[in-house]
Protein backbone atom coordinates (compact mmCIF):
# COMPACT_ATOMS: atom_id res chain seq x y z
CA UNK A 1 0.00 0.00 0.00
CA UNK A 2 1.29 3.58 -0.64
CA UNK A 3 0.17 6.49 0.93
CA UNK A 4 -2.71 7.09 -1.12
CA UNK A 5 -4.38 3.75 -0.08
CA UNK A 6 -7.19 3.40 2.14
CA UNK A 7 -6.70 0.92 4.75
CA UNK A 8 -10.04 -0.55 5.97
CA UNK A 9 -8.53 -4.43 6.14
CA UNK A 10 -6.39 -4.50 9.50
CA UNK A 11 -7.57 -4.16 13.14
CA UNK A 12 -5.66 -1.37 14.39
CA UNK A 13 -8.46 0.56 15.50
CA UNK A 14 -7.13 3.52 17.27
CA UNK A 15 -4.31 3.77 15.29
CA UNK A 16 -1.30 3.55 17.80
CA UNK A 17 0.80 1.25 16.18
CA UNK A 18 2.55 4.38 14.27
CA UNK A 19 2.02 6.61 16.84
CA UNK A 20 5.40 8.33 16.81
CA UNK A 21 6.12 8.01 20.69
CA UNK A 22 5.31 4.39 20.64
CA UNK A 23 7.70 4.37 17.88
CA UNK A 24 10.44 5.92 19.76
CA UNK A 25 9.79 4.10 22.54
CA UNK A 26 10.47 0.88 20.69
CA UNK A 27 13.86 2.09 20.05
CA UNK A 28 14.61 2.87 23.74
CA UNK A 29 14.52 -0.25 24.22
CA UNK A 30 15.32 -2.81 21.17
CA UNK A 31 18.86 -2.72 22.00
CA UNK A 32 18.00 -4.00 25.81
CA UNK A 33 18.20 -7.74 26.87
CA UNK A 34 16.32 -9.97 24.29
CA UNK A 35 13.92 -11.35 26.66
CA UNK A 36 12.90 -10.27 29.75
CA UNK A 37 14.90 -10.06 33.12
CA UNK A 38 14.32 -7.18 34.76
CA UNK A 39 11.37 -7.44 35.78
CA UNK A 40 9.26 -6.06 32.81
CA UNK A 41 6.71 -8.13 32.36
CA UNK A 42 5.84 -8.59 36.08
CA UNK A 43 5.10 -4.67 36.17
CA UNK A 44 3.56 -4.56 33.03
CA UNK A 45 0.95 -7.59 33.92
CA UNK A 46 0.42 -6.23 37.47
CA UNK A 47 -0.92 -2.56 35.72
CA UNK A 48 -2.55 -4.80 33.34
CA UNK A 49 -4.85 -6.19 36.10
CA UNK A 50 -5.35 -3.03 37.51
CA UNK A 51 -6.40 -1.28 34.17
CA UNK A 52 -9.40 -4.77 33.80
CA UNK A 53 -10.42 -4.49 37.33
CA UNK A 54 -9.29 -8.10 37.80
CA UNK A 55 -7.17 -9.62 40.24
CA UNK A 56 -4.03 -10.88 38.17
CA UNK A 57 -2.93 -11.15 34.87
CA UNK A 58 -0.38 -13.14 32.55
CA UNK A 59 1.15 -11.91 29.44
CA UNK A 60 1.22 -15.17 27.14
CA UNK A 61 3.10 -15.10 23.53
CA UNK A 62 -0.22 -14.75 21.52
CA UNK A 63 -4.04 -13.88 21.61
CA UNK A 64 -3.57 -18.08 20.38
CA UNK A 65 -1.59 -18.84 23.19
CA UNK A 66 -3.63 -17.29 25.48
CA UNK A 67 -6.86 -19.00 24.45
CA UNK A 68 -5.27 -22.26 23.30
CA UNK A 69 -3.44 -22.14 26.55
CA UNK A 70 -6.28 -21.32 29.00
CA UNK A 71 -8.60 -24.10 27.75
CA UNK A 72 -5.86 -26.67 27.74
CA UNK A 73 -5.12 -25.78 31.60
CA UNK A 74 -8.29 -25.74 33.02
CA UNK A 75 -10.33 -28.42 31.26
CA UNK A 76 -10.59 -31.85 31.45
CA UNK A 77 -13.00 -34.78 29.65
CA UNK A 78 -15.41 -33.75 32.14
CA UNK A 79 -15.85 -29.93 31.95
CA UNK A 80 -19.09 -28.52 30.03
CA UNK A 81 -18.50 -25.96 27.43
CA UNK A 82 -21.10 -23.58 26.42
CA UNK A 83 -19.74 -22.36 23.07
CA UNK A 84 -21.12 -19.99 20.76
CA UNK A 85 -21.33 -21.20 17.63
CA UNK A 86 -19.38 -18.32 16.32
CA UNK A 87 -16.42 -18.00 18.93
CA UNK A 88 -13.20 -17.88 17.62
CA UNK A 89 -11.15 -21.22 16.01
CA UNK A 90 -8.00 -20.61 18.59
CA UNK A 91 -9.88 -22.50 21.66
CA UNK A 92 -10.40 -25.45 19.16
CA UNK A 93 -7.38 -26.78 19.64
CA UNK A 94 -6.93 -26.86 23.65
CA UNK A 95 -10.54 -27.53 23.97
CA UNK A 96 -9.32 -31.18 21.37
CA UNK A 97 -6.79 -31.79 23.46
CA UNK A 98 -8.64 -32.24 27.06
CA UNK A 99 -11.45 -33.53 24.97
CA UNK A 100 -14.13 -31.48 26.59
CA UNK A 101 -18.20 -31.35 26.16
CA UNK A 102 -18.99 -28.86 23.50
CA UNK A 103 -22.52 -27.89 23.74
CA UNK A 104 -22.62 -25.44 21.09
CA UNK A 105 -25.62 -22.39 20.90
CA UNK A 106 -26.81 -20.60 18.25
CA UNK A 107 -24.96 -17.22 18.00
CA UNK A 108 -25.76 -14.96 20.75
CA UNK A 109 -29.15 -17.54 21.51
CA UNK A 110 -29.73 -16.52 24.87
CA UNK A 111 -32.86 -18.54 24.66
CA UNK A 112 -30.85 -22.08 23.14
CA UNK A 113 -27.93 -21.30 25.92
CA UNK A 114 -30.54 -21.61 28.67
CA UNK A 115 -32.07 -24.92 27.52
CA UNK A 116 -28.42 -25.87 26.78
CA UNK A 117 -27.86 -25.00 30.80
CA UNK A 118 -31.11 -26.80 32.43
CA UNK A 119 -29.92 -29.73 30.57
CA UNK A 120 -25.98 -30.48 31.45
CA UNK A 121 -25.94 -28.15 34.24
CA UNK A 122 -23.07 -26.09 35.24
CA UNK A 123 -19.91 -25.29 33.19
CA UNK A 124 -18.02 -22.88 31.26
CA UNK A 125 -19.84 -20.03 29.28
CA UNK A 126 -17.53 -18.37 26.22
CA UNK A 127 -18.48 -15.68 24.09
CA UNK A 128 -16.76 -12.80 22.15
CA UNK A 129 -16.51 -8.90 23.34
CA UNK A 130 -16.70 -8.16 19.86
CA UNK A 131 -17.21 -10.73 16.82
CA UNK A 132 -14.32 -10.48 14.10
CA UNK A 133 -16.52 -11.02 11.34
CA UNK A 134 -20.27 -10.06 11.93
CA UNK A 135 -18.84 -7.30 14.10
CA UNK A 136 -21.02 -7.94 16.67
CA UNK A 137 -21.30 -8.06 20.48
CA UNK A 138 -22.71 -10.66 22.86
CA UNK A 139 -25.61 -9.56 25.54
CA UNK A 140 -23.39 -9.56 28.53
CA UNK A 141 -25.93 -8.66 31.08
CA UNK A 142 -28.20 -12.34 30.26
CA UNK A 143 -24.83 -13.57 30.14
CA UNK A 144 -23.87 -12.49 33.63
CA UNK A 145 -27.65 -13.65 34.29
CA UNK A 146 -27.77 -17.17 33.26
CA UNK A 147 -23.98 -17.93 34.30
CA UNK A 148 -25.10 -16.64 38.13
CA UNK A 149 -28.46 -18.52 38.03
CA UNK A 150 -26.77 -21.97 36.80
CA UNK A 151 -23.56 -21.71 38.57
CA UNK A 152 -21.21 -21.61 35.79
CA UNK A 153 -18.11 -19.58 35.13
CA UNK A 154 -17.94 -16.79 32.17
CA UNK A 155 -14.93 -16.59 30.07
CA UNK A 156 -15.15 -13.64 27.84
CA UNK A 157 -12.70 -13.18 24.54
CA UNK A 158 -12.03 -9.31 24.26
CA UNK A 159 -9.32 -9.93 21.26
CA UNK A 160 -11.45 -7.04 19.15
CA UNK A 161 -13.18 -5.12 21.94
CA UNK A 162 -10.16 -4.21 24.56
CA UNK A 163 -9.24 -0.33 24.00
CA UNK A 164 -12.52 -0.07 22.04
CA UNK A 165 -15.67 -0.40 24.51
CA UNK A 166 -15.97 0.80 27.93
CA UNK A 167 -14.09 3.46 30.47
CA UNK A 168 -10.88 4.13 28.96
CA UNK A 169 -11.26 0.72 26.87
CA UNK A 170 -10.94 -1.72 29.23
CA UNK A 171 -13.48 -4.10 26.87
CA UNK A 172 -16.94 -4.61 25.97
CA UNK A 173 -17.51 -6.66 29.10
CA UNK A 174 -17.10 -3.99 31.34
CA UNK A 175 -20.22 -2.66 29.88
CA UNK A 176 -22.40 -5.69 32.29
CA UNK A 177 -23.99 -3.64 34.80
CA UNK A 178 -21.82 -6.64 36.73
CA UNK A 179 -18.45 -6.74 35.37
CA UNK A 180 -16.75 -8.43 38.06
CA UNK A 181 -19.17 -11.84 37.59
CA UNK A 182 -17.02 -11.74 34.06
CA UNK A 183 -14.66 -14.87 35.46
CA UNK A 184 -11.86 -15.18 32.80
CA UNK A 185 -11.09 -12.91 30.34
CA UNK A 186 -9.07 -13.16 27.37
CA UNK A 187 -7.17 -11.19 24.28
CA UNK A 188 -4.80 -11.03 21.79
CA UNK A 189 -2.65 -7.19 22.18
CA UNK A 190 -2.52 -7.73 18.17
CA UNK A 191 -5.55 -5.70 17.56
CA UNK A 192 -5.93 -2.38 19.35
CA UNK A 193 -2.47 -2.62 21.55
CA UNK A 194 -0.61 -3.13 17.49
CA UNK A 195 1.64 -4.93 19.56
CA UNK A 196 3.06 -8.90 19.65
CA UNK A 197 1.48 -10.61 22.61
CA UNK A 198 -1.84 -12.24 24.29
CA UNK A 199 -3.33 -11.78 28.03
CA UNK A 200 -5.15 -14.08 30.01
CA UNK A 201 -7.14 -12.26 33.15
CA UNK A 202 -9.13 -13.55 36.14
CA UNK A 203 -8.64 -14.27 39.75
CA UNK A 204 -5.28 -14.78 40.89
CA UNK A 205 -5.63 -18.53 42.28
CA UNK A 206 -6.81 -19.29 38.49
CA UNK A 207 -3.85 -16.92 36.83
CA UNK A 208 -1.91 -18.86 39.02
CA UNK A 209 -3.16 -22.29 37.97
CA UNK A 210 -2.72 -21.11 34.19
CA UNK A 211 0.83 -19.96 34.72
CA UNK A 212 2.21 -23.40 35.94
CA UNK A 213 -0.03 -25.60 33.93
CA UNK A 214 -0.46 -23.55 30.55
CA UNK A 215 1.81 -25.78 27.95
CA UNK A 216 2.11 -22.58 26.11
CA UNK A 217 3.41 -20.85 29.23
CA UNK A 218 5.74 -23.78 30.37
CA UNK A 219 7.24 -24.77 27.13
CA UNK A 220 7.79 -21.38 25.06
CA UNK A 221 10.24 -18.35 25.90
CA UNK A 222 8.72 -15.46 27.38
CA UNK A 223 8.06 -12.51 25.48
CA UNK A 224 10.71 -10.15 24.78
CA UNK A 225 11.35 -7.18 26.78
CA UNK A 226 10.42 -4.62 23.94
CA UNK A 227 7.41 -6.20 23.59
CA UNK A 228 6.94 -5.66 27.11
CA UNK A 229 7.80 -2.30 27.06
CA UNK A 230 5.79 -1.47 24.31
CA UNK A 231 2.48 -2.83 25.68
CA UNK A 232 3.19 -0.70 28.68
CA UNK A 233 3.56 2.19 26.71
CA UNK A 234 0.69 1.21 24.55
CA UNK A 235 -1.57 0.53 27.32
CA UNK A 236 -1.15 4.83 28.88
CA UNK A 237 -1.90 5.67 25.71
CA UNK A 238 -4.84 3.80 25.42
CA UNK A 239 -6.18 5.05 28.47
CA UNK A 240 -6.28 8.52 26.93
CA UNK A 241 -7.96 7.81 23.92
CA UNK A 242 -11.65 8.31 24.68
CA UNK A 243 -12.06 10.79 21.93
CA UNK A 244 -10.91 8.59 19.62
CA UNK A 245 -12.97 5.89 20.60
CA UNK A 246 -15.88 8.14 20.34
CA UNK A 247 -14.90 9.12 17.19
CA UNK A 248 -14.70 5.21 15.78
CA UNK A 249 -18.35 4.54 16.57
CA UNK A 250 -19.69 7.81 15.06
CA UNK A 251 -17.88 6.89 11.64
CA UNK A 252 -18.65 3.35 12.41
CA UNK A 253 -22.15 4.15 12.48
CA UNK A 254 -22.02 6.63 9.65
CA UNK A 255 -20.32 3.68 7.19
CA UNK A 256 -23.13 1.33 8.22
CA UNK A 257 -25.75 3.46 7.92
CA UNK A 258 -24.89 4.60 3.66
CA UNK A 259 -24.62 1.37 2.86
CA UNK A 260 -26.86 0.24 0.13
CA UNK A 261 -28.86 -1.58 2.13
CA UNK A 262 -31.02 -3.23 -0.93
CA UNK A 263 -28.30 -4.85 -1.98
CA UNK A 264 -25.92 -5.42 0.64
CA UNK A 265 -26.47 -7.32 4.19
CA UNK A 266 -24.52 -6.29 6.93
CA UNK A 267 -25.25 -9.15 9.66
CA UNK A 268 -25.73 -6.89 13.26
CA UNK A 269 -27.08 -3.61 14.27
CA UNK A 270 -24.77 -2.68 16.89
CA UNK A 271 -22.32 -0.52 16.31
CA UNK A 272 -19.09 -1.59 16.12
CA UNK A 273 -16.14 -1.01 13.81
CA UNK A 274 -17.05 -4.36 11.99
CA UNK A 275 -18.83 -4.38 8.86
CA UNK A 276 -19.07 -6.97 6.83
CA UNK A 277 -20.91 -7.31 3.16
CA UNK A 278 -22.04 -11.00 2.53
CA UNK A 279 -22.14 -12.97 -0.76
CA UNK A 280 -23.75 -15.55 -2.62
CA UNK A 281 -20.38 -17.32 -3.94
CA UNK A 282 -16.62 -16.35 -4.06
CA UNK A 283 -16.88 -15.41 -7.22
CA UNK A 284 -18.92 -12.33 -6.34
CA UNK A 285 -16.30 -11.68 -3.52
CA UNK A 286 -13.59 -11.98 -5.75
CA UNK A 287 -15.26 -9.24 -8.37
CA UNK A 288 -16.43 -6.62 -5.52
CA UNK A 289 -12.72 -7.09 -3.88
CA UNK A 290 -11.11 -6.06 -7.51
CA UNK A 291 -13.05 -3.40 -7.85
CA UNK A 292 -11.96 -2.19 -4.56
CA UNK A 293 -8.51 -2.30 -5.13
CA UNK A 294 -8.58 -0.46 -7.94
CA UNK A 295 -9.46 2.21 -6.07
CA UNK A 296 -6.84 1.77 -3.52
CA UNK A 297 -9.34 0.48 -0.98
CA UNK A 298 -8.28 -2.65 0.80
CA UNK A 299 -10.86 -4.39 3.04
CA UNK A 300 -10.44 -8.24 3.76
CA UNK A 301 -11.52 -11.06 2.30
CA UNK A 302 -12.97 -14.00 4.11
CA UNK A 303 -14.16 -17.40 2.72
CA UNK A 304 -14.02 -21.48 3.89
CA UNK A 305 -12.72 -22.41 6.07
CA UNK A 306 -12.68 -19.16 8.19
CA UNK A 307 -16.70 -18.59 6.88
CA UNK A 308 -18.71 -20.76 4.61
CA UNK A 309 -20.44 -17.63 3.16
CA UNK A 310 -17.72 -15.49 1.73
CA UNK A 311 -17.90 -11.58 3.05
CA UNK A 312 -16.01 -9.03 2.74
CA UNK A 313 -14.92 -7.08 6.09
CA UNK A 314 -14.26 -2.95 6.39
CA UNK A 315 -12.89 -2.18 9.36
CA UNK A 316 -13.22 1.81 10.39
CA UNK A 317 -10.15 3.13 12.33
CA UNK A 318 -9.94 6.24 14.56
CA UNK A 319 -7.51 7.81 11.56
CA UNK A 320 -10.11 7.96 8.82
CA UNK A 321 -11.21 11.19 7.85
CA UNK A 322 -14.85 11.37 6.46
CA UNK A 323 -13.46 12.12 2.92
CA UNK A 324 -12.20 8.58 2.92
CA UNK A 325 -15.04 6.62 4.30
CA UNK A 326 -17.08 9.31 1.66
CA UNK A 327 -14.94 7.20 -0.92
CA UNK A 328 -15.57 4.25 0.16
CA UNK A 329 -19.45 4.44 0.29
CA UNK A 330 -19.10 6.22 -3.35
CA UNK A 331 -16.99 3.05 -4.13
CA UNK A 332 -19.71 0.71 -2.87
CA UNK A 333 -22.80 2.45 -4.63
CA UNK A 334 -20.83 2.94 -8.20
CA UNK A 335 -20.00 -1.06 -7.81
CA UNK A 336 -23.54 -1.29 -7.28
CA UNK A 337 -25.22 0.49 -10.16
CA UNK A 338 -22.66 -1.25 -11.90
CA UNK A 339 -24.43 -4.56 -11.03
CA UNK A 340 -27.71 -3.23 -11.94
CA UNK A 341 -26.47 -1.99 -15.81
CA UNK A 342 -25.22 -5.76 -16.19
CA UNK A 343 -28.00 -7.28 -14.25
CA UNK A 344 -26.11 -9.10 -11.27
CA UNK A 345 -28.02 -7.05 -9.15
CA UNK A 346 -29.33 -10.91 -7.94
CA UNK A 347 -25.52 -11.98 -6.96
CA UNK A 348 -25.75 -10.77 -3.50
CA UNK A 349 -26.95 -12.02 -0.85
CA UNK A 350 -29.90 -10.30 1.45
CA UNK A 351 -30.37 -12.42 4.20
CA UNK A 352 -27.71 -15.24 4.27
CA UNK A 353 -25.76 -16.09 7.42
CA UNK A 354 -22.62 -17.10 8.00
CA UNK A 355 -21.62 -20.59 9.40
CA UNK A 356 -18.49 -20.42 11.11
CA UNK A 357 -15.55 -23.56 10.18
CA UNK A 358 -15.07 -24.18 13.49
CA UNK A 359 -17.84 -25.58 15.68
CA UNK A 360 -19.56 -27.50 13.30
CA UNK A 361 -22.62 -29.81 14.47
CA UNK A 362 -20.59 -32.15 15.41
CA UNK A 363 -19.84 -30.55 18.24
Amino acid sequence: MDANSINVGDNDYLNVATLVDVEQSDQEVVFSSVFSTDGAQNRVEKKLAQYLGREACLITQSGYASNTGTMQAICDRNTVLYVDRYLHSSFRDGIALKKAKVRAFKHNDMAQLEELLKKFGPGIIMVEGLYSVDGDCPPINKLVELKKKYGCTLLVDESHSLGIYGHEGMGFSSTADEYHEVDIFTASLAKTFGSRAGIVAGSQRLIDFIRENSFHNVFSSSVMNYDIIRIEKILSKIKTMDPQRAYLMEISKYFRDNIPSKYFKYTTDDVSPIISLWFNNEQDLIKMNKWMLKRNIFASCFCAPATITPCLRFTMNANLGLDKVNFILNSIHKYTKMMEETSAKNSITSSTQPQPHFLSSKL
